[in-house]
This record gives structure tokens, C-alpha cells and sequence, in this order.
């Protein structure tokens, strides 16, 4: 008798245990990285109530914030990846000897997201018109295609992307049409391609989706360049130090597809190389507008050093004064004078959307606006 007391105590004991976790958070456990959706505590209302609004919702928070969930979510993420090499992460693909892909990124290289040539076509046109019209008042306009984990990498495929054919991508047709325009642009996806046999580091992380970081200092240093030779901007000198020294404890940009996976445990990754740098006649740094992707992410330590920038991610996520709905259009283009230098970055796989909403408002400003007026 007094074992099966035992017994139920002990049972009672672990059934409370993440109640008490939940309630006084005693040990402290790490969030899950990734995108989900976050379930707050509902509030009872009596029209909720009726409804099952307010059971459904609690429902939903409890399954979410039960103590110790993170910890159980981890373990089971960690045994599916031990066991089935499975990624419990969304649209995230293992590859031979383990490498990590977007899926949106394979899917790019094997052209299965080819918008078509007019659309492309089209595109860039108007991009072609952008650009006189930043020749106009004088600021430099570069665009520039970071590369892409799937046209590196396809040795290290899924078997199932093996058996898929080939087919137009994006890539390649928007090369064309930029190279038939009068339009600067820098074509990274071709250039770490051609350094592939010959760099002694990874141009992109195993586990990562976007460059590397001393990718990205690579890359900033050929804007620079660039930029000086093509624009006569007067930019510091920024110096690449220190190459050989290898880590095999990765940055956070360097993991962030395994970081999505919420495993125990870090994954095997190759070492990375973390580059030292110095700058010269950095005083008086240039002032430059990045419109880009989240591939500006693993270059903006590197571009702190040499520019006072602004970032407008996907275009309008960080342009707060908003003078296109506000109905002041010519602050806008009075704005864009205030830059040196204006680039518009994107990683190949993202072309499919690329240039977001900067053409439609780019167009709305009253010269451009009279301009493709004429056009169409």
C-alpha cells in the first residue's frame, strides 16, 4: 500500500513539474529560433466565452507556454536530426554530408520559379529609366546580385533535386537584359563561382543560407572599388588583414538555417574564416542608401567602417517618413540627393520579387512619373 501511495506521489510530483516551470520559471530555458506564430494569454470576455473564441485562443497559448516545452521541442527536433537526418524547419532541406538549403534556393537554380522572359524584361526596362534618372540628379546608382547557396553548392543537393532537369532561371535572363542596358551593376553570383577552385574557405556556411562573412567583406571591398572606379566616389581604403585564421565557432549569420532547426545540440559545421580589416581616410565616410535583401545583414559589420548608410530592407521596410502615401512625392526624390551612392542588392533566388516596391514608387515621383508616361 504504501508503495502505490509512493507511486502516485512521484506521478503527482512529475505532472507538476511543468506547471511549476510555467508558473515561477525556475530554470531558465532558451526560446526557439525561426518564424512562428506567438499565442498570448486570452482575456475572458463573455462574448468570447460563448462564441469558444476564448477556448480555442487559451488553448492555443497553453500548448505554447507549458513549462519545459522548448526543452521537449528540442529533444524531439534533436532525434528526428541523430536518427533521420530529418530538419524539423520550414522549407529547410538536408543535402549531401549534411549541408543546409532554403528550398527557395534550389528551386532558383533549377529555374522552377522563372517569372518569364516579358516580365524580366519588363523589370528591367524600368530599371534602365531609374537609372537616367538618378544620372540626372547626379547620385550614383548600382545594383548588384549577391549569390546564391544553390548555384555554389549543387554537388551537395538533395538526390531528389539531382533527377530534376535544368531549366531557364531568372538569373540568366536578367543578366542578359542588364547587360543590354546602360545600367552599373555587379554580378557577385558569377564572380564567387569563378573564385570557387581557387578559395581555401567556404563562400558560403554549411549550415548557413546566406555568404559568409569574410564572402561579405570580399564583396564590399569590390563596391568599393567599383564604385571609385565607375562613380570617381571618394571612398576610405579598406584593407583586408588577416585570412588564415579558421573558427569553428560559428557567428550567428553563419548558422541561421541550423539556428531555425532547434536541435540540442550544434550541428558539425566546416571552420569559418572571421577576417580582421583596417580602414584609411575613413574621416569623412560617403553616405550611402542600401536597398536590399537580408543578405546586407552579414556585410552591414563591414559597411559601418567605411559608410554612413541607411538600410531599407526589402525597400519600404524601414522608410518610416513614407512620402508616397503621405502624398509628398518630391521628398522623395529630394532625399535620394542626399546620398553618394544608392545601391540595390538582391541574392538571386530572390529575383522572382525582385525589385519589391521600389519601381511602383520610384514611378510616382513627379520626373519618373512624366517619363514613363511618355513611354507607355
Amino acid at each position: 500500500m504504501k508503495s502505490h501511495y509512493l507511486f502516485q506521489g512521484l506521478l503527482t510530483s512529475i505532472l507538476l513539474i511543468p506547471l511549476l516551470q510555467q508558473l515561477l520559471k525556475p530554470v531558465p530555458v532558451y526560446k526557439l529560433q525561426g518564424f512562428y506564430e506567438v499565442h498570448t494569454a486570452p482575456q475572458l470576455k463573455f462574448g468570447t466565452w460563448f462564441e469558444k473564441d476564448f477556448q480555442i485562443d487559451f488553448e492555443n497559448y497553453m500548448n505554447q507556454n507549458f513549462g519545459f516545452r522548448n526543452i521537449l521541442v528540442r529533444v524531439r527536433n534533436q532525434i528526428d536530426w541523430d536518427f533521420f537526418k530529418k530538419a524539423n524547419a520550414s522549407g529547410v532541406l538536408v543535402g549531401k554530408e549534411d549541408f543546409l538549403f532554403a528550398r527557395g534556393y534550389l528551386n532558383s537554380y533549377k529555374g522552377r520559379d522563372f517569372v518569364g522572359d516579358s516580365v524580366i524584361e519588363s523589370t528591367v526596362n524600368r530599371l534602365n529609366d531609374i537609372a537616367g534618372f538618378f544620372k540626372k540628379i547626379r547620385t550614383p546608382f548600382l545594383i548588384v546580385i549577391a549569390p546564391g547557396k544553390g548555384w555554389y553548392y549543387p554537388e551537395h543537393f538533395p538526390e531528389s533535386f539531382d533527377k530534376l532537369d535544368n531549366q531557364v532561371t531568372n538569373y540568366e535572363i536578367y543578366l542578359r537584359e542588364l547587360d543590354d542596358k546602360n545600367i552599373h551593376f555587379i554580378d557577385f553570383n558569377a564572380h564567387f563561382l569563378s573564385l570557387k577552385d581557387s578559395l581555401d574557405h567556404l563562400a558560403f556556411p554549411k549550415t548557413g543560407i546566406h555568404w559568409s562573412n569574410f564572402s561579405s567583406a570580399l564583396a564590399l571591398d569590390s563596391i568599393l572599388r567599383y564604385s571609385k572606379d565607375s562613380f570617381d566616389l571618394d571612398v576610405p581604403v579598406y584593407k583586408i588583414t588577416k585570412t588564415d585564421q579558421f573558427s569553428n565557432r560559428m557567428q550567428k549569420g553563419d548558422k541561421d538555417l541550423e539556428n531555425m532547426m532547434n536541435t540540442l545540440i550544434r550541428l558539425k559545421n566546416n571552420p569559418m574564416i572571421y577576417p580582421e580589416f583596417v580602414t584609411e581616410n575613413g574621416d569623412e565616410k560617403p553616405k550611402l542608401l542600401m536597398i536590399s535583401d537580408s543578405f546586407f545583414h552579414t556585410m552591414e559589420h563591414h559597411t559601418k567602417h567605411v559608410f554612413n548608410y541607411e538600410f531599407w530592407y526589402y525597400y519600404d521596410k524601414y522608410w518610416e517618413k513614407d512620402p508616397i502615401n503621405s502624398g509628398s512625392l518630391s521628398e522623395l526624390e529630394d532625399y535620394y540627393q542626399t546620398f553618394d551612392l544608392v545601391v540595390l542588392m538582391c541574392t538571386e533566388a530572390g529575383l522572382k520579387t525582385f525589385p519589391w516596391g521600389f519601381l511602383a514608387d520610384m514611378e510616382e515621383i513627379p520626373p519618373m512619373a512624366k517619363q514613363t508616361s511618355v513611354r507607355f
